[in-house]
């Protein structure tokens, strides 16, 4: 058995093609993400990839939508989506394939 400690990772990202990571791979890229009521990230997009973000616990705002715990979000390439915690959060982030340099926030190109 080996044991791994979440807060040694990179922003929750466990899995994919960065380093750190506890499985190396181009296929796909997993996060489990923390954050606390009232965060916010900026309008972002992906050209490649496709990304669905899974609430485990909590409550978020995504594209001007609530998202409840328990609920299942896909964002397509080149959709432009924001984010914001309603509540403190637990997500799960699956993004395919693993592109970590593919992020683009909506006021640059």
């Amino acid at each position: 058995m080996k044991k791994f400690e979440l807060e040694n990772y990179t922003g929750g990202w466990i899995v994919g093609d960065f380093v750190p990571n506890i499985i190396q791979t181009t296929d796909i890229e997993i996060g489990i993400k923390t954050y606390s009521k009232g965060f916010t990230d900026k309008p972002h997009y992906h050209k490649k990839t496709t990304e669905y973000t899974i609430i485990l616990k909590g409550k978020a705002e995504i594209c001007g939508i609530e998202i409840n715990e328990g609920t299942i979000v896909r964002i397509d390439p080149l959709e432009v989506a924001n984010f914001k915690a309603l509540t403190d959060l637990i997500t799960l982030v699956i993004k395919t394939p693993s592109l970590p340099k593919d992020k683009f926030f909506s006021d640059e190109e």
